[in-house]
């Protein structure tokens, strides 16, 4: 499932990144290129339409852009596009072309467009961030929703007013207390119901007259499922409960 899920992710991260590329090839600078312009959209019939699909592109000379539309209607809409985009070009319109001049860089222009490829990286940086995040979490849930393991302890006691279980290890159950599989079904006698955490450190206290031998080794309480977001478990690798808790009520009294 691993190999399927990274396998649909990298190709989305891959065009990402071809997207950054696109749009860093199609920042002026101080010589004319055609891809400064061919991904602009025009409203073309109503419809969104990038230029290179609308006209033809070319570089007569280093410092010069010629765009011969194919339907001449359509020199207004490429004007004012033009005129929209970020590139900070004016374009001259014959009624045949339209014309761009690339002058050179200023000082000030020149700081824009840092500020531009900044933009559009960090851009293209939160993009794959959220594509990752998303692999992460669906091979979480896939491990999570597998075939994880079932294990089933006694349960020394149950609150009913917050609905927590205690669990306590023993020379019997060692590991009751901290290795709880994914899912984990409790049993516990009706008898040992008890209404608060109070009433849950009595019959703790009990024990502790009892035989030292048989004291309880250690205490967990488990309050509900483990949640994905739980801060414990982004630090301490396995420091969490089960994702799904059953509790089985035993006997009548």
């Amino acid at each position: 499932m691993t190999s399927q899920v990274l396998a649909t992710i990298e190709p989305k991260m891959a065009r990402a990144v071809e997207v950054l590329e696109r749009d860093l090839r199609g920042i002026r600078t101080g010589r004319a290129s055609t891809s400064l312009v061919e991904r602009i959209h025009v409203e073309y019939y109503g419809t969104p339409t990038a230029l290179n699909q609308l006209a033809g592109i070319s570089v007569p000379e280093p410092h010069q852009i010629v765009i011969q539309p194919w339907d001449r209607g359509v020199l207004g809409a490429i004007e004012k596009a033009i005129l929209r985009s970020d590139i900070g070009l004016t374009p001259n319109v014959d009624g045949i072309v339209v014309r761009l001049n690339i002058p050179p860089l200023t000082e000030e222009r020149r700081r824009d467009l840092v500020k531009v490829v900044h933009r559009r990286m960090e851009e293209a940086k939160v993009e794959i961030r959220n594509l990752r995040r998303e692999a992460a979490d669906t091979i979480k849930r896939d491990e999570r929703d597998g075939a994880d393991p079932v294990g089933i302890t006694g349960c020394y006691c149950a609150l009913a007013e917050t609905g927590t279980l205690v669990l306590l290890s023993s020379p019997q159950t060692p590991a009751a207390t901290h290795l709880l599989p994914a899912t984990h079904i409790a049993l516990v006698p009706a008898s040992r119901i008890v209404a608060t955490m109070e009433d849950a450190f009595a019959l703790l206290r009990a024990e502790r007259s009892g035989v030292e031998a048989m004291m309880p080794r250690a205490i967990n309480m488990v309050s509900g499922p483990s949640r994905t977001g739980d801060i414990e478990q982004t630090i301490v690798l396995g420091a969490h409960g089960p994702f799904r808790v059953h509790l089985v009520i035993v006997g009548g009294a």
